[in-house]
This record gives structure tokens, sequence and C-alpha cells, in this order.
């Protein structure tokens, strides 16, 4: 989108927002012989928009628009209406845009009670996890990164699957996290009805994935 329409969304959005924010890229220079680097702000690429407790946030840039919600997750019946909300202003200021890609992106943290000395096994909780050859060789995983790309069980969907582990805000615990990113590989819809009749089956998906990367101890933890 050209800088002026995405000024005209920013100003139409920012009503719904206590925040505001532009996004700029940095570019860093690396001379290797002088052994020193140049920071410089980069292009301008848009808006993050916030609401006063920084939970619900907006992002309007030049190439995308991103809905997102920070935890606590209050559910998909309160966020889709401020996600439809904040796409019909979009629509209505960019009238000719054609959208390129749509995805529902779900971030999980699994938070996991632990104790010093105690052992934790990641396939106890996630179906998805690190395998190694000799149990000796390595008696607890104290971090590991994986990604897995490729087509969803339900034809004309891509699913990529994040995990990792990262540092806990809880105390004795460690916590896994589970990403999953879920988009379409085929034809895009452009009518706003087929764009969310496509986003609500994504999420479907979403979820189905989820329940099948999860344990039964996984979903005890939920419920606690």
């Amino acid at each position: 989108m050209p800088t002026k329409e995405v000024d005209k969304i920013h100003t139409k959005l920012n009503k719904n927002y206590e925040f505001s924010d532009k996004i700029s890229g940095i570019e860093i220079l690396f001379d290797a012989n002088r052994k020193d680097f140049q920071k410089k702000s980069g292009e301008f690429e848009g808006y993050k928009l916030m609401s006063k407790d920084r939970t619900d946030v907006a992002q309007i840039k030049t190439n995308a628009m991103v809905c997102s919600r920070l935890a606590p997750y209050t559910g998909w019946d309160k966020f889709e209406p401020r996600a439809r909300r904040d796409w019909e202003v979009l629509r209505k200021t960019t009238k000719h845009l054609k959208v390129n890609r749509i995805g529902v992106r779900y971030i999980n943290r699994i938070d996991i009670p632990y104790r010093v000395a105690e052992q934790i096994d990641i396939e106890d909780y996630l179906t998805v996890c690190p395998k190694y050859p000799e149990p000796e060789l390595l008696k607890n995983i104290a971090n590991y990164t994986m990604q897995i790309i490729g087509p969803y069980s339900t034809e004309g969907f891509k699913l990529i699957i994040n995990t990792n582990v990262v540092r806990s805000p809880l105390i004795e615990h460690v916590s896994i996290i589970l990403d999953l990113d879920l988009s379409p590989t085929g034809e895009i819809p452009q009518r706003n009805d087929e764009i969310w009749e496509m986003i609500n089956q994504m999420r479907e998906h979403k979820n189905n994935a989820f329940e099948m990367c999860i344990t039964d101890k996984a979903r005890e933890l939920f419920s606690q």
C-alpha cells in the first residue's frame, strides 16, 4: 500500500486504540576490515496500534495488516469482531487492494512445573518433539528449537509448526512454545465474506492441529 493510504487507515483506526507507534526498519552496515558497524534508521513501514493495556494490537504496514491479541487470550468470539472492524476500515480505504495472503497464527505457551534435578521429557507434553539416538547422551533437554513445514492434512493449506523452550515467567516452571501458522496455498478469495469464511475454516484446522500436537498430560495443565 502507498504510504498515504497507510496514513489514512492509521488515522481512522487510531480512535479505537490508546497507543500508536511508527514501525521503521533498521539497516546495519558492518565493515569487516575496520571491525565496526553503523546502524541507520530504515524506511517507514507502518504503524503499530495498541489498547490501553497493550494486549489488543493492530499493525498497519505498507505490505500487510496484522490483528493480534496478547496474553491473556480471551477467545475468538471477542477477537473476531475487532479484527473484522479493522479489516473493514482497510477495505473501505483501499477499495482496489488485492489480497495476496491470509493466515492464522497461534503461539501457545505450555508452563510445566519443574524442580531442580527433576527430569522433564518433552514428549510427555508434545507429540512434536526432538529425538536423539542415545538417552544416555542427554538426560534432559535444556533447550531446543524445531520447525516443521508441510502441506496440512486438508488439501489447499500449509502448516508451519515451531516449537522451542523459553524462559518461563513462572517460578519453578519450564515453558514450551507451540507456534502454529496456517495459510492457504491456492487462490486467495477477494470478497470479504469469502475471506472470513476461509479464516474461520483455517481456525478450525488450527484447533485440530493443536489437539494433535499436545498430549493428555499437557491438557491437564490447561485445566488447572
